[in-house]
């Protein structure tokens, strides 16, 4: 762009160069233009001053001198034909150069007007490319917003499916409880009372109570909820003199199971 820039200033001072020459042939042909008129004008003059001289009689005249007066008016007018003749040419001239000095300017007025417009041109130019740049951002963005939306979908997936894992062995693990939701818990508390007087005895009552509760959802609509009680009874006699122990333990245990179809 720099050096079409150059050219076009370079063209420019070319075409003043050659408006300057066309105005020195100008003013060259309009100088010679007068003199010629100014030659026509000298003839018409000399003419003009023929007539005089040809209405004296020329037997009163010298034979030389009626010569010159009968030829000096037909080489006047040859003169001023010639000056006719090299008239037309000069006009000619004339003409061609004032057509070529108006299409000079004409050239010159275009082209002032394309470096007028030259930096218009190169604003347009910079905001296209600034188009463009704000273009490739929207389409890297537009990438980089797909790829998070990619991963954050395969996170979530992942996630899901992980999910179904833990729900999977959360009802694996109901199925082992219920299987095992039977057993027993019992509690034997043995108390010993010793005293120094002989055939002492000390009863002694110990209740235990263990409850175990199970809740397990079978289906979508069925609950079943399993209330286990264990009641232990422990009585123990003991005999100081002869050291006797004896120990009764009493076991009852109590099941429950509720059924809700929901």
């Amino acid at each position: 762009m720099l050096l079409l820039l150059l050219l076009l200033l370079l063209l420019l001072l070319l075409l003043l160069l050659l408006l300057l020459l066309l105005l020195l042939l100008l003013l060259l042909l309009l100088l010679l233009l007068l003199l010629l008129l100014l030659l026509l004008l000298l003839l018409l003059l000399l003419l003009l001053l023929q007539i005089p001289l040809l209405q004296v009689p020329l037997p009163l005249l010298p034979v030389s001198l009626s010569l010159l007066l009968l030829l000096s008016p037909l080489l006047l007018l040859l003169l001023l034909l010639l000056l006719l003749l090299l008239l037309l040419p000069l006009l000619l001239l004339l003409l061609l150069l004032l057509l070529l000095l108006l299409l000079h300017l004409l050239l010159l007025l275009l082209l002032l007007l394309f470096l007028l417009l030259l930096p218009l041109l190169l604003l347009l130019l910079l905001l296209l490319m600034l188009l463009q740049l704000q273009l490739l951002l929207l389409l890297l963005l537009t990438a980089s917003t797909t790829a998070t939306a990619a991963t954050a979908f395969t996170a979530a997936t992942a996630a899901v499916t992980a999910a179904t894992a833990a729900a999977t062995a959360a009802t694996a693990a109901a199925a082992t409880a219920t299987a095992t939701i039977n057993s027993t818990t019992t509690t034997i508390t043995n108390t010993t009372t010793t005293t120094t007087r002989p055939t002492t005895t000390t009863t002694n009552l110990t209740t235990t109570t263990t409850t175990t509760s199970l809740t397990t959802t079978t289906a979508a609509n069925i609950t079943t909820s399993t209330t286990t009680t264990t009641t232990t009874t422990t009585t123990t006699t003991t005999t100081t003199t002869t050291t006797t122990t004896t120990t009764t333990t009493t076991t009852s245990t109590t099941t429950t199971t509720t059924t809700a179809i929901y």
